[in-house]
């Protein structure tokens, strides 16, 4: 943990951070809408620091839309463009085959 006065007191490692509520039902759901952005990341850091996974890639998509304006912020980790673009376009099929089993 950093220690850092007047600072949240985050662990530097989230391999044995816990789970919560919503990151349970969102992984049985497959669900977006079951967590929080916080508990994305916070998944994710779980996944990496736990050695469950090893990113070569990793992009990181925040949106905010409102009525009169909408952003997009990223973040991106990756060795070239082609690595970027193969693990966005694999997420987006993933995503609408996700969308196509939990279809009413």
């Amino acid at each position: 943990m950093n220690g850092e006065p007047g600072k949240p007191n985050y662990p530097d490692n989230f391999a044995d951070y816990p789970k919560s509520l919503n990151d349970i039902r969102s992984s049985r759901t497959n669900d977006g809408a079951d967590w929080t952005p916080r508990e994305c990341l916070i998944d994710m850091l779980r996944c990496i620091d736990s050695g469950e996974i090893d990113p070569q890639t990793l992009i990181i998509i925040a949106a905010r839309v409102s009525d009169s304006k909408s952003d997009v912020f990223y973040s991106l980790s990756s060795p070239n463009a082609l690595m970027t673009l193969g693990a966005m376009d694999r997420a987006r099929h993933r995503m609408n085959w996700t969308m196509d089993q939990n279809s009413f």
